[in-house]
C-alpha cells in the first residue's frame, strides 16, 4: 500500500522496472526537469503518475513511454489540488499498454478535492499510443469508466493537450458503461476543445458503445499476478512478455 518509486530531481533515468503493489507505480514528484521514464511494468498497482501536486509545483520536460499494465487504476495520473501554483509543462507520453485497467488518461485537477480556486498549470502535454482495455463499472456502480478523463480546473484549464491515437474499450466480460469525460481542457484529439475556446468551460461525456476500429481485446499477460497474488515466499518472476506487451 506504499508507492514503488516515488522521484525528483534533474536529469534522472528510470528504466527496466518492474512493480506490484497497491499503489502508484513509479510517481514524478516536484521539482522534476529533463527526465526519462521507460519500460515500466505495473501489475495490481496505481500505474505510473505525476503529483500529487498543489503549491509550487515544478514538473518539465519529462517523457514517460513503454509502459505496461496489469489491473492498475490508470496507464497514466496526473493529479493536482485546486489553490495550487507552478506548473507541468512539455512532457511526452507515449506507448501505453494496458490490461483491465479503471482508466486509461487520468488527469484530475480536483484530486482530493473538490472545491477552491486556481490550480497548477497544465501546458504542452502529448499523449500517443495508448491501447488496452478497461475494466469499466460494473450495471449500478459509480462512476462508469473509460480510456480518457480529463477534469480540469475552471480557472487554471489544461491548454495544448494533445491527444492522439488512441485505441480503449473496455474489458471482455465487464457489463457496466464506459465513459471518456472531458471538463475545462483545451487542445485537439477525441473531443478536446480547441485552445481558442479557452475562455469559456465546458463538460462532455462520450459513452462508447462499440469497439472503436483496430481494437481487439488484449490477451492476458504472461506476468498477471492473478487473484491468489505471488504470495511471500514465491519470487517474483522475470518477464516474458507477449508481443503485443
Amino acid at each position: 500500500m506504499t508507492d514503488g518509486i516515488d522521484i525528483s530531481g534533474y536529469n534522472y533515468f528510470v528504466h527496466d522496472v518492474e512493480v506490484t503493489n497497491k499503489d502508484e507505480c513509479v510517481c514524478v514528484k516536484s521539482p522534476s526537469t529533463n527526465a526519462e521514464i521507460s519500460n515500466i511494468y505495473c501489475s495490481s498497482s496505481g500505474g505510473v503518475s505525476i503529483g500529487s501536486l498543489q503549491s509550487g509545483a515544478n514538473v518539465s520536460n519529462i517523457m514517460i513511454s513503454d509502459v505496461y499494465n496489469y489491473n492498475t487504476n490508470s496507464l497514466m495520473f496526473i493529479k493536482t489540488k485546486p489553490g495550487g501554483s507552478g506548473f507541468v509543462k512539455n512532457c511526452q507520453f507515449s506507448n501505453f499498454h494496458g490490461y483491465d485497467c479503471a482508466f486509461g488518461i487520468d488527469i484530475d485537477q480536483y484530486w482530493d478535492s473538490k472545491s477552491g480556486s486556481g490550480g497548477v498549470q497544465l501546458e504542452n502535454l502529448v499523449f500517443s499510443g495508448f491501447y488496452g482495455s478497461i475494466a469499466a463499472a460494473y450495471s449500478g456502480s459509480s462512476p462508469t469508466r473509460g480510456g480518457v478523463k480529463i477534469i480540469g480546473a475552471y480557472d487554471a484549464p489544461p491548454v495544448d493537450i494533445t491527444l492522439e491515437d488512441i485505441v480503449m474499450y473496455k474489458n471482455e466480460g465487464r457489463t457496466g458503461q464506459y465513459i471518456d469525460v472531458y471538463e475545462d481542457a483545451y487542445g485537439e484529439g477525441y473531443e478536446l476543445k480547441p485552445d481558442s475556446a479557452s475562455a469559456s468551460g465546458y463538460t462532455t461525456s462520450v459513452t462508447a458503445t462499440a469497439a472503436p476500429s483496430g481494437w481487439t481485446q488484449p490477451a492476458l499477460p504472461d506476468w498477471n499476478v492473478g487473484s491468489t497474488g505471488y504470495g511471500l515466499t514465491v519470487s517474483i518472476p522475470v518477464y516474458t512478455p507477449a508481443v503485443m506487451w
